[in-house]
């Protein structure tokens, strides 16, 4: 809203009073053309739209639901109301807000401080909690401990609920790794190569490191959540690093929604061979153009012929997404190259139908750590000089 005339000063407490009528004209064209452009994005094609705003009253509430309905019935308001009172969470927010917001570039940790909770308090003059029975709502109370829906059905209730009742403020690694090397003209059903066994042995002393500098000395009972493709080479990969690891006790989650993307008629160990650190469009090419033309008009919705298309991939995948939100420990993820590659446009942020182009090198990893404000930094890690058990660290 602040590109659009709200100003300099827009984050200060003043700007948000009630009786700033100058301002309050300001914030309500600044809303109304967000929500706009909003709308614009839902009428050339969008499936899902954010209105980051306030709405602390019934009346601005009622102004979004009938703005949306006006430009199309079809649309559905859903409204999420997060509701905290725990004096420890609301201090770290409140500092976390204030030494990454740009609305307080220039103050001292103290004055911006001030200022918020100035600003907090005059939304607390106005704010009217949701009670609107009529519209569709969820209410989040501290952190997820108490949450309470209506009219929420379909795809809110079996996605966007669990993912709101997921979120959390802890951080922890995530890893995503391809499987370890399979010998040539093999499929991946295949044992893996003494490289693969090196690789799968570095993965375990690299995780191991990982999760001790995160757990402390004192390890719980499954210290990392392991997920993996049912795929053998996958299975071989993960049986392999918890054998190396030494977890004793560790458990492994096998899921068919990390399982590479089915090329139907076009499936074959070739396309293992081939795949660098993309995958092997080129070969496809070669053994099908009339298909590959096709796929490069639509490369996200475009299905291999009798197989699965990368949104596809997307649509399965989206539960061990929710998954990885939801836990608290250190993530190990071992699939395949088309998987990781939708799993990592999530957590870059990019788009989906870009998803195809992103290098995923083998025998590598991506470690990807939530920050704070929803994103993730996401880094490529080559573990190839992580040290094994009885080897000296280099430097040393």
């Amino acid at each position: 809203g602040r590109d659009r005339g709200a100003g300099s000063q827009s984050g200060r407490a003043d700007f948000f009073d009630p009786s700033n009528e100058a301002a309050h004209e300001v914030r309500r064209l600044a809303a109304m053309n967000c929500l706009h452009d909003l709308l614009d994005f839902l009428d050339a094609g969008g499936e899902v739209a954010i209105f980051d705003a306030t709405n602390s009253t019934g009346e601005r509430r009622k102004l979004v639901v009938d703005e949306v309905r006006a430009r199309n019935p079809q649309y559905h308001t859903v409204f999420v109301e997060v509701i905290c009172d725990d004096p420890e969470v609301l201090d770290t927010n409140i500092r976390n807000k204030v030494l990454h917001s740009p609305d307080f570039s220039g103050m001292t940790l103290s004055a911006a401080i001030n200022d918020l909770q100035q600003r907090i308090r005059l939304y607390e003059e106005r704010y009217e909690s949701i009670e609107d029975d009529s519209q569709s709502y969820i209410k989040l109370y501290n952190m997820s401990s108490k949450v309470m829906v209506n009219r929420i059905y379909g795809s809110v209730a079996k996605s966007l609920l669990p993912f709101l009742m997921g979120i959390h403020i802890g951080t922890r690694p995530i890893w995503l790794v391809r499987t370890a090397r399979v010998p040539a003209d093999k499929s991946q059903d295949a044992e893996l190569t003494e490289e693969g066994m090196l690789f799968a042995d570095r993965l375990a002393a690299f995780v191991r490191r990982r999760v001790n500098e995160f757990h402390g000395p004192v390890l719980p009972h499954r210290p990392v959540k392991v997920l993996c493709s049912t795929v053998t080479s996958c299975l071989s990969t993960v049986a392999a690093f918890l054998e190396s690891s030494n977890f004793s006790s560790q458990a492994f989650q096998q899921t068919s929604s990390l399982n590479p993307i089915d090329r139907g008629r076009l499936g074959g160990a070739w396309w293992v061979d081939c795949c660098s650190d993309k995958p092997a469009f080129d070969a496809a090419q070669e053994r099908d153009p009339s298909w590959f033309s096709q796929w490069e008009a639509n490369k996200l919705y475009c299905r291999f012929p009798g197989g699965e298309s990368y949104h596809d991939v997307m649509v399965r995948a989206e539960p061990v997404l929710l998954e990885m939100e939801m836990t608290t420990r250190p993530v190990l993820c071992v699939a395949h190259i088309t998987v990781i590659q939708v799993l990592l446009s999530y957590f870059l942020g990019t788009a989906l139908d870009d998803a195809w182009a992103l290098s995923v090198p083998e025998h590598q990893l991506f470690e990807i750590t939530p920050t704070l404000g929803g994103s993730y930094h996401v880094e490529t890690v080559n573990i190839e000089a992580e040290p094994l058990p009885g080897q000296p660290v280099a430097g040393a």
